[in-house]
């Protein structure tokens, strides 16, 4: 018995031993630590450092370790860079140039409802770039890009709508998502919508109207804008004439080689005095373009000095400057109409003296 009760705990060591020992070929190979599988975060991450790869932030730039940063998180079904990827492809930076392969990864990500890669994908189909031409296609995807608010889409849409291309003709349509492009300035529909008041298109015609989007377009660099502005300006077409503020902006455009634009530079500086000349050089030489995200901006305060002079108020010249007349006219004008005394000037001022305008226009 004695003899048990001592060998009991040996047997018990023994068992233990035995259930937790290793062969030699176990202990010196242990096994691999599995790494956790990567969560969209990663990939997110991924698309993240392929950003700062492409802009040289924080990181040396590399567009190729870009791409392929991009392309792992783009096929991991990250809508961001799956469009960047296919941008990539379109112009050639970091990999091969590539259409086909750009329409690919753009309508990977259109159709998770990217409103950028829906409407690249768009202009692709109306271009027939990487895609075979396919003009209800194209109009399709700039549709779906616009709703969201895509501006470049929404111009676009305007320009089928106008041309009847992939969608039936519709001036009304084409107006109006011409000007859903034009209120988040996008110069190009801003012009147009400048072009269809001037020529009565569809609409009754305005100039005013028309000469202060061809201004706002004109502030931002584009070209055509800027001729027609002077235009405007040299024959007092819903405009004060000024043959001084036309010259700049004819200046303008003949320096980007518009010919006629030319040659009403020529005519103008006919008009005007050699002071005149050499003050529009300089105002030329140290001009810049600017995007007119506010409301007051010069082409707008133009009108509305333009339009309270036709109702009867004085806002002084016609000089897109919210002076104190001006400022004062405002007051005038709000006060007469029942509205509060606020010289500020905001959309409701704009839109109130819009109709008042159009409704004299119609008397």
């Amino acid at each position: 018995m004695r003899a048990f009760r001592v060998l009991l705990p040996i047997a018990l060591l023994l068992l233990g031993a035995c259930g937790t020992s290793r062969t030699p070929d176990s202990a010196a190979h242990p096994p691999t630590p599995v790494p956790p599988a990567k969560t969209e975060a990663d990939w997110r991450n991924a698309y993240r450092d392929g950003v700062r790869s492409l802009e040289g932030r924080e990181v040396p730039q590399d567009d190729a370790k870009a791409a392929s940063l991009l392309a792992d998180a783009a096929n991991h079904a990250i809508s961001d860079a799956q469009f960047l990827l296919g941008l990539l492809y379109d112009t050639g930076r970091g990999v091969p140039n590539d259409p086909v392969s750009a329409a690919v990864w753009y309508r990977k990500a259109a159709e998770q409802g990217h409103r950028d890669a829906q409407f690249l994908l768009g202009l692709a189909y109306y271009r027939g770039r990487g895609v075979a031409r396919n003009d209800p296609d194209a109009a399709a995807w700039f549709t779906a890009a616009a709703v969201a608010h895509q501006a470049g889409a929404a111009y676009h849409l305007g320009i089928v709508n106008l041309l009847g291309r992939g969608v039936p003709r519709d001036d009304v349509a084409a107006l109006k998502w011409l000007q859903q492009a034009a209120d988040q300035d996008y110069p190009e529909a801003q012009y147009l919508v400048g072009l269809i008041y001037a020529n009565g298109h569809g609409v009754p015609r305005d100039l005013a109207w028309a000469a202060r989007w061809y201004g706002k377009a004109a502030e931002q660099g584009l070209t055509r804008a800027q001729y027609a502005l002077a235009l405007a300006l040299a024959a007092g077409l819903g405009v004060s004439a000024d043959a001084e503020e036309a010259l700049r902006w004819a200046s303008l455009a003949a320096e980007h080689g518009d010919p006629e634009a030319m040659r009403l530079r020529t005519d103008l500086r006919e008009r005007v005095t050699p002071h005149d000349r050499f003050a529009v050089g300089q105002w030329v030489r140290g001009w810049l373009p600017v995007a007119g995200h506010d409301v007051a901006d010069r082409p707008t305060i133009r009108y509305v000095q333009t339009v309270l002079g036709r109702l009867g108020f004085d806002p002084g010249p016609p000089d897109g400057v919210l002076g104190p007349r001006t400022k004062l006219a405002i007051t005038q004008y709000r006060s007469q109409n029942g509205a509060s005394g606020d010289e500020v000037l905001n959309q409701d001022l704009v839109d109130r003296l819009r109709a008042d305008a159009n409704g004299r226009n119609k008397s």
